[in-house]
């Protein structure tokens, strides 16, 4: 199913002519710095990195471990030298509306939480979210086995192990798909001609799998399969048994057509950053009205 027949389908004609309104605004969004250097400064400068409290030695690299932002650490090396260095002047924090939007949800959530990390790489938010909610239950979803077998080792690090469960598997709209992906970057996208295969999972079928009766966060970072993504789990979203949704987006078209997606479910916009605004992707956060009530204001 294309993009634009998934919009035609899906949304009503109002939040179409919205949809396209938006698309032509976005066509005018900043582009990403070029270099690490000027990717590091506009993160480092932005509104929600000054808003985050760091550990004294946050983005250091120290006996085989890179700090994070709050003290926590991911294996070292884990990444491309670029990249690692990015999380160097970042101070731990290379996407610090991410980071922003999944901490200022913790004090609003119950002591244990249900956390879904889709696309999880090398495990980013499941770290933070283990480390500051210890009872916090997290799935960690990626089809990549070199990053799995990274984000093994932090949970180990971390001392999480006992609260993470990992999924080697693609999320998509249709569970039970064989699928190639290829590398990329530091990371991996489903990919006709890749070279590795994956089977795909939707999020209703894990929550089925693993009797989830609901997730209060869902952290999604899926490389361009971010719509077909909530299309995977539009039931559980009509039913509001999922509390907290950060989206990063991969392009003005996915950016634009999630977010409507979202709002065709009901869901409140809790914030949301142009794509490419300076982090290199989009962001959208939504929430189901009633925990959105509890968020106001915090973004």
């Amino acid at each position: 199913m294309t993009l634009r027949s998934i919009v035609r389908n899906v949304l009503p004609l109002p939040a179409r002519k919205r949809l396209r309104a938006w698309a032509t605004t976005l066509a005018t969004t900043p582009t990403v710095p070029e270099t690490i250097e000027e990717r590091a400064a506009a993160i480092t400068h932005s509104a929600a990195f000054k808003r985050l409290s760091y550990h004294p030695k946050a983005g250091q690299i120290e006996d085989g471990r890179q700090y994070l932002y709050d003290g926590s650490v991911t294996v070292q090396p884990w990444a491309p030298p670029e990249i690692e260095r990015l999380v160097m002047l970042t101070k731990g924090a290379p996407e610090p509306q991410e980071t922003l939007a999944l901490v200022e949800s913790f004090p609003h959530m119950p002591t244990d939480p249900i956390m879904v990390e889709l696309g999880a790489g090398w495990s980013y938010f499941s770290i933070i979210t283990g480390s500051k909610l210890p009872e916090a239950r997290l799935f960690l979803v990626e089809a990549n086995p070199r990053l799995m077998e990274i984000a093994r080792q932090n949970m180990t690090l971390n001392d999480l192990t006992t609260q993470a469960t990992f999924i080697e598997r693609a999320v998509a709209d249709i569970d039970g798909l064989k699928l190639n992906f290829s590398e990329r970057g530091y990371g991996s996208a489903i990919h006709d001609e890749g070279e590795y295969q994956t089977t795909s999972i939707t999020v209703e079928q894990l929550m089925a799998d693993y009797d989830l009766p609901h997730i209060d966060i869902l952290q999604m970072d899926v490389q361009h399969t971010e719509l077909k993504t909530i299309l995977g789990m539009q039931n559980a979203l009509r039913a509001g048994t999922i509390r907290y949704v950060i989206i990063s987006t991969h392009s003005g078209a996915l950016h634009t057509a999630c977010a409507q997606l979202m709002q065709a479910f009901d869901y409140v916009q809790i914030t949301a950053h142009n794509f490419k605004d300076y982090g290199g992707d989009g962001l959208l956060v939504y929430a189901q009205p009633e925990f959105a009530a509890k968020m106001s204001g915090a973004l």
